[in-house]
């Protein structure tokens, strides 16, 4: 910059050119003025005859409903002459409900016209009957010649007041800017050279000392917004420095901008100093596998972000860690990426633990399917046995069976009640021998085959399992109790085996010189489910041992106490 004054400058006085420029402001700002204003009384102008437009159009529909639903035509014609005295209406057309012409007047046109019209209705209790038809327009010539006196007005006195405030302003600052200009002057300054203090200079006059309380408040307001900048900046410095998440800002080409010291610990390195200059190169120094490197960059390109994304990082011993990073894409206003900044945790003790859940499970899963192939097993032995069983037990039955038919026929009456009350009991064993070996069978085959979902009524197939018994039970005291048991939705094979089981182990169980208490019921467990119950008065189980009680072949108590093979309540 040239500190030598301007030849051409050099001659003129401030004040001058302060007067031309006040001068030409003057004039311009009466020009805008005087525009503003005539716009502005134009405008309320025409919402003033609009508004008397609307006033007079709802006066004349409310005064005429009357003497067009009468047809007072003299009525119509008052009304119409006494509203078009006023000078502003140029037009008022009234119709009856047949659309003709009750009264009519039209003026000379002097400029454009406001026009409104209105159906009017007559009202009968809740209906409304068309009574006719009222048009008005309203001239603006009036409003214009009043509007352009007031604004001839308006602008002579807008005028003489700004040539007086030039005039007065001329001399004001001649005579009495210097020193408030001067200490303006110095105020700059200061605040130029970042010093933000106005003590020490006074400026005279009421206006310009709002001025130096302005810039006085301004002052303190930018030394407060400075002690929040640096205090922001050491909470954020604190932060930074002290978060266990690693921090970090990166150019997009893969070398780091700033660290924090988590970042630094978790890399395995001592120092922020020690890692920065030990990475040159984040994509070949860091990840395990470039190519998360590259897709990670991707997902900042295209999303702008990326959140918990898991990649293999490696330290400075070169052990491999896992890390969940997040990060975003930082751009200039016109889009360009700048740097990458985000945070990244080590998840290496969770990547390990979801990797023991994962061997777990498939251990888990190796045991059971060599559980199953045990209970496979296990099943197929059960199978076989059932048969080699039902094979040896059905051929005996059957030579009872027949040669007992043999006896009734050739006995039948030859023997007492007595003999075939007993021959008959012999019978019903049987059968019931019968039965419990094809129990027996479907024992065996449980799980292999298909069951048979159909409707029981467990209250009937109880009775009939207690009648099975009966040859076992005639001369023990019982006492049944059976609930009113529901119908339920089943294989009626498998629970006529269960009952037949726990019945059977209720009488087993029980004292045969003392009376049997046993009670069947249910109960409901939840919407869809019911439980069957059967409750006795027998010696009971140790609780210790209720892990056994639905195992094959598993005994609650000793052999020489009761009978049985340990399989009523395996399932």
């Amino acid at each position: 910059m040239n500190p030598s004054p301007d030849n051409a400058m050099e001659n003129q006085s401030i004040t001058r050119r302060l007067t031309a420029s006040l001068i030409v402001t003057v004039l311009i700002v009466s020009i805008i003025a005087v525009t503003a204003m005539h716009r502005v009384v134009s405008l309320a102008a025409i919402r003033n005859l609009e508004q008397k437009t609307d006033e007079t159009l709802a006066y004349l529909v409310g005064t005429l409903e009357i003497p067009l639903w009468t047809v007072d035509d003299d009525g119509i014609k008052m009304i119409g002459r006494t509203v078009s005295h006023d000078e502003s209406i140029m037009r008022l057309i009234v119709k009856n409900e047949s659309g003709a012409v009750t009264y009519s007047i039209e003026k000379e046109n002097s400029g454009d016209p406001i026009n409104r019209s209105a159906k009017i209705f007559h009202k009968q209790g809740n209906l409304e009957n068309l009574a006719g038809e009222v048009s008005v327009s309203l001239t603006q010539s009036i409003y214009k010649t009043s509007n352009r006196r007031l604004l001839f007005l308006s602008v002579l006195i807008i005028f003489a007041i700004l040539i007086s405030i030039v005039i007065v302003t001329v001399i004001f600052i001649r005579t009495s800017l210097n020193k408030p200009l001067n200490s303006l002057n110095e105020i700059a300054n200061r605040f130029a050279s970042g010093t933000y203090d106005t003590s020490g200079l006074t400026l005279p006059y009421l206006e310009f000392q709002s001025f130096g309380r302005t810039l006085a408040q301004m002052a303190e307001k930018i030394e407060g917004q400075i002690r929040m900048v640096q205090e922001a900046e050491a909470k954020y410095r604190l932060i930074f420095e002290n978060a266990i998440e690693g921090i970090f800002q990166s150019t997009v080409e893969g070398q780091f901008l700033n660290i924090n010291p988590a970042l630094a610990g978790i890399l395995g390195y001592g120092s922020v100093d020690e890692l920065s200059s030990s990475m040159s190169d984040i994509s070949n120094n860091l990840y395990v596998n470039h190519e998360e490197s590259d897709k990670l960059l991707s997902l900042l390109f295209e999303r702008g972000a990326a959140t918990g994304y898991e990649v293999r990082f490696r330290r400075k011993d070169e052990q491999v860690i896992w890390v969940s990073v997040s990060a975003r894409m930082v751009r200039d206003n016109a889009g360009i990426p700048l740097f990458i900044e985000g945070f990244l945790t080590d998840i290496s003790d969770r990547k390990r633990t979801e990797e023991e859940l994962r061997n777990l499970n498939q251990e888990l899963e190796q045991r059971v399917a060599d559980r199953t192939a045990l209970l496979e097993a296990a099943n197929k032995e059960l199978e076989a046995f059932a048969y080699s069983v039902s094979h040896d037990l059905r051929a005996p039955l059957r030579h009872i069976d027949g040669f007992l038919e043999l006896l009734q026929k050739r006995t039948a009456t030859a023997l007492d009640e007595q003999s075939l009350h007993y021959m008959g009991i012999i019978s019903k064993s049987a059968r019931h021998m019968g039965i419990l070996i094809d129990d027996l069978l479907s024992f065996s085959r449980m799980g292999r085959n298909q069951m048979s979902i159909l409707r029981v009524d467990l209250r009937e197939l109880t009775r009939e399992v207690i009648r099975e018994f009966e040859p076992e039970t005639g001369n023990r005291n019982i006492l049944w109790r059976v609930c009113n048991l529901p119908v339920v939705i089943g294989d009626r094979a498998m629970l006529r085996m269960v009952l037949v089981n726990l019945i059977s182990n209720a009488l087993k169980f029980t004292q045969p010189r003392q009376q049997a208490e046993i009670e069947i019921g249910w109960m409901r467990a939840q919407e869809t489910e019911t439980v069957i119950f059967v409750r006795d008065n027998g010696v009971g189980f140790d609780m210790n041992y209720v892990d056994r009680l639905f195992g094959i072949f598993q005994r609650l108590h000793r052999p020489d106490e009761f009978e049985g093979t340990g399989i009523g309540l395996a399932n």
